[in-house]
């Protein structure tokens, strides 16, 4: 039953072992595949391998959303493993009152994937608000900084921590450019308005 959760690979009953290869069709499916080898077994049956990956991201799409009630992760992440260390990194860097994870396992990360996700949950926690994005090896971060030296600081710390396989795209504002900016709307809004 469990065998129709797989986009192709085998399985292998040996003796009272189960070999078990393959890709699952969906995350949903993937899930449900590692359930039920971890779930209970028939009596004797043991699993001799479990290789079963997650579906393939092409993309390979992760993206971090820091608003001003918590942390938003979604995307793709290459194991279980790496979603506890992003839990356990974002509790750390974080001290918003609350983290939504919606990462979905999927196979197709890019080489130092973890190290590239580290980077830039880093360059956001020093944002006020703000989004980071990977997409294959490119990544983005947009958003608010306290300050124009924080703003600065935060583009060259992603620039200098990214693996060198990266490139990085940064749109930092600041408190006073964002107040700015809200003012011009405001006075532009009131002419326009005839007030």
């Amino acid at each position: 039953k469990q065998l129709a959760h797989l986009k192709q690979g085998p399985a292998r009953l040996l003796n009272v072992g189960l070999k078990v290869d393959g890709e699952a069709r969906s995350a949903s499916d993937y899930a449900e595949v590692k359930k039920a080898l971890e779930g209970p077994l028939p009596t004797g049956l043991s699993i001799l391998s479990d290789n079963v990956k997650p579906p393939m991201a092409d993309p390979f799409i992760f993206t971090a959303d820091l608003g001003p009630d918590g942390l938003i992760l979604s995307g793709s992440v290459p194991s279980e493993e790496a979603r506890g260390r992003l839990r356990v990194l974002s509790r750390q860097l974080f001290v918003r009152p609350t983290q939504d994870d919606q990462l979905q396992p999927a196979s197709g990360a890019p080489k130092d994937w973890d190290d590239a996700v580290t980077a830039a949950l880093r360059a956001l926690s020093r944002l006020e608000s703000g989004k980071v994005a990977l997409s294959g090896l490119a990544v983005t971060i947009e958003g608010v900084a306290p300050d124009k030296g924080t703003a600065v600081a935060v583009s060259y710390q992603l620039r200098r921590d990214l693996p060198a396989l990266f490139s990085s795209s940064e749109s930092i504002r600041w408190k006073e450019a964002a107040k700015e900016d809200r003012l011009i709307a405001r006075v532009t809004n009131e002419m326009s308005s005839g007030g």
